[in-house]
């Protein structure tokens, strides 16, 4: 094989990645706009358990089929139909088409936005779209121009607006869904779950579907009320405690607990498990025992006037029934004196500690000040950590507080300890959970991804792009990481890796990911490049071990494989990786599929690129016979399989 002509590297121009239909690897577009100005167009794309769930556990809305009819035609449909399920039979009609790819919109840039976007064989979803930009007068004119440039990239698109706006004359486009009935979409996700036809009727008898609370009505809850019951068959809740949640009217239950257990100490236990569920019972206990006492005396720390406990009062089991909890018991039955902590009626703990935030509201900075010293001494940067500062984030969110960041800001400054970035970071991401904050948030986080940023707000972006935030926005947190790579200190060089493998973690995120890796291969300063060479082999050898690349990602595997191998720096680390997968082939099974798929992948993608690449493979196995013998019998392999 003849050594090819040397060329200058792909011009990169963006992030968006997209392999068109003739193996040309390089096609990618600009953005939409910069992101300092405002948020990015395409939020993400649709997570992967949302389309398995509209894929596995979906019940028909009355008129879905003309919602079909109107979509495979003109290629946009507007949902109508107030709590009909217009998300999910949304994500449903897009995955009947069979696209490439899904992806959410965001609902607050205007429609003239999608208009300039350049995309083939995508799906998009605009869920709850802000229609303040339209007006009755040229609702139509618009509608008709996305519906024309759609077609012509043999793209769709499903729009649901928030509430009911004024949009005119646009009859063509609009299906108006009718809510199924909440028993039978509740059977849907039984099935799914793989629940018998005659447990799932046994299990349906036993709730009354028609007095259950408004909360629980519609096919939004109806998912959540199958999980419930699938809950009871697994034994991990009581058929009573599943219909007390159902059935409850507001907060009326909580509020009468509080009524039944005025005790300090009940109290605390209460919400000391709401935040720390599923934790062991002595670190739960002690946590608990440090709440009582600012609670009892926020000044001092300690219960004044003394009074000497009874200890022997009640016993652990007494205490946990007090708060509907228990220990987790294993497979055996016996008790596990350190075994988790959970909640015996489903759904009590969010509950309780939303009543508590709401309604005693002095005990608000006591409850933050308690949070922010129990991780750093019991659950610093531990998964019981991130759970408990989800809830409390989650908390915020569903208090809808006017000014959130306050509850935030505290933990953050130079004089702070290096976990409270975490927590800060981490409640950051939970208070998404409103979809109010979400632009406050990407506001937040933007600014202090400014390379002049203090390093503690810098360093709580990193980690807020690697939690469920930056997989939600994955678009938005790539910007802001590629952004962090500038004035980058050592704590970011850990970070920043971090929150890219946590952002591979989710499959549809991967083609993203990779294709902004060579871009910061291809275009970065120094640290950003072997930030993004750490990540890209990492990638490629190591994150599809769960969860393998699959064919939507050849595209972006491409061209990282083309960036890796056009750098002087990193073309000879990449071919020392592959010798070492090729070693690892010979002696695991997992390893071999891995290498094969990849070498099969840059084998067959861009001709040009194929010719450099087997020069340069040609040039490594006859430098190295000795440590590349593995690699020879792959490429052996796949070569006579081409």
């Amino acid at each position: 094989m003849d050594a090819p002509e040397r060329t200058e590297s792909p011009t990169v121009t963006g992030t968006n990645v997209e392999g068109d239909h003739n193996g040309d690897i390089y096609q990618i577009f600009k953005p939409d706009e910069p992101e300092t100005a405002k948020s990015s167009l395409v939020e993400g794309p649709v997570p992967e358990d949302r389309i398995t769930q509209a894929a596995e556990a979906f019940c028909f809305p009355e008129r879905f089929a003309d919602a079909a009819a109107i979509l495979r035609k003109r290629h946009l449909v507007v949902l109508a139909g107030h709590s009909s399920g217009r998300t999910h039979s949304g994500i449903r009609l897009l995955i009947d088409l069979n696209l490439e790819s899904l992806h959410h919109l965001n609902p607050t840039r205007p429609p003239k936005d999608l208009l300039t976007r350049q995309a083939t064989t995508t799906g998009y979803l605009w869920a709850n779209h802000d229609a303040t930009g339209w007006s009755p007068e040229d609702c139509e004119r618009t509608l008709d121009q996305l519906s024309e440039r759609l077609r012509s990239q043999h793209s769709y698109l499903v729009l649901t607006f928030l509430g009911k706006p004024e949009l005119g004359n646009v009859t063509k486009y609009v299906a108006e869904l009718a809510a199924p009935p909440t028993a039978a979409v509740v059977q849907a996700h039984l099935t799914a779950r793989g629940i018998s036809d005659g447990r799932r009727a046994e299990l349906l008898s036993e709730i009354d579907l028609e007095t259950v609370s408004p909360v629980h009505r519609g096919p939004r809850h109806a998912a959540e009320v199958a999980r419930l019951l699938a809950a009871v068959e697994a034994g991990e809740h009581s058929l009573a405690d599943v219909k007390a949640t159902l059935t409850s009217r507001a907060d009326e239950d909580i509020q009468a607990w509080f009524e039944e257990h005025p005790d300090v100490s009940s109290r605390a236990l209460a919400i000391t498990v709401s935040l720390l569920e599923e934790c062991p019972y002595y670190d739960i206990a002690s946590a608990a025992n440090k709440l009582e006492k600012v609670l009892a005396n926020p000044e001092n720390e300690e219960i004044w006037p003394y009074q000497p406990p009874d200890l022997l009062e009640r016993s652990r089991s007494d205490r946990l029934n007090s708060v509907h909890a228990h220990v987790v018991r294993n497979a055996s039955g016996s008790n596990i004196a350190l075994g988790p902590v959970k909640f015996s009626r489903p759904g009590w703990g969010p509950r309780l500690l939303s009543f508590v935030w709401t309604e005693f509201e002095r005990v608000r900075p006591v409850i933050q000040e308690w949070l922010c010293t129990l991780t750093k001494e019991l659950l610093s940067e531990s998964p019981a950590q991130r759970r408990a500062l989800t809830r409390f984030g989650t908390t915020l969110a569903s208090a809808a507080e006017p000014n959130p960041m306050q509850w935030v800001l505290p933990w953050l400054g130079p004089d702070k300890p290096v976990h409270s970035q975490t927590m800060a970071a981490t409640v950051l991401g939970a208070l998404c959970a409103n979809p109010g904050y979400i632009q406050q948030i990407k506001d937040v986080l933007r600014h202090w991804s400014k390379p002049n940023a203090p390093a503690c707000y810098r360093h709580a972006v990193a980690i807020a792009c690697g939690v469920e935030f930056g997989k939600a926005h994955p678009e938005f947190a790539m910007t802001q990481l590629g952004r962090l790579t500038k004035n980058c200190d050592e704590s970011l060089r850990y970070l920043i890796p971090r929150a890219v493998q946590a952002l591979l973690a989710e499959p549809n995120n991967r083609s993203l990911v990779l294709s902004t890796a060579a871009v910061w291969l291809l275009t970065g300063g120094a640290q950003a490049q072997a930030m993004a060479y750490q990540c890209a082999i990492k990638a490629l050898f190591v994150a599809g071990a769960e969860k393998p690349l699959t064919e939507r990602d050849k595209p972006a595997v491409r061209l990282v494989g083309s960036a890796l191998l056009t750098s002087r720096k990193y073309r000879p680390l990449m071919m020392r990786w592959l010798a070492n997968q090729g070693a690892l082939a010979t002696i695991s099974a997992s390893e071999a599929a891995k290498s094969r798929y990849l070498l099969h992948t840059l084998l067959t993608g861009d001709s040009d690129f194929v010719r450099r690449f087997g020069y340069d493979l040609r040039k490594y196995l006859d430098a190295h016979r000795d440590n590349s013998r593995g690699l020879a019998r792959q490429l052996d392999l796949i070569v006579k399989e081409i």
